[in-house]
């Protein structure tokens, strides 16, 4: 097992990766919660997918214009298994499952 903090490190290089496939323009990571920019004009996914997303996470989502999305995490388990779990939700926006 590796100590928390590269768990932690790894799970939010993993993370920037994934959003970097989502062309988010900026992602700012908190202990509690994730605000992802993205242009208007980003081709990564529908905006159906999104809307579909904040439907299935309406107590952890919330949109600001002009294309804004703050993601709240759960904080009860380490940081490193937070962003990870975010990763996995958020992975619906490029395949549209979950």
């Amino acid at each position: 097992r590796l100590p928390e903090e590269l768990e932690t490190f790894l799970s939010m290089l993993e993370l920037k990766a994934f959003l970097c496939k989502t062309q988010a323009l900026r992602a700012d990571i908190f202990a509690d919660r994730i605000r992802i920019s993205w242009s208007e004009k980003q081709t990564a996914f529908p905006l159906e997918r999104l809307l579909a997303f904040m439907n299935s996470h309406k107590k952890e989502t919330h949109l600001s214009p002009p294309a804004v999305l703050e993601y709240r995490l759960d904080t009860t388990p380490p940081v490193h298994a937070r962003l990870d779990a975010a990763r996995h939700a958020l992975e619906m926006l490029l395949d549209g499952t979950h």
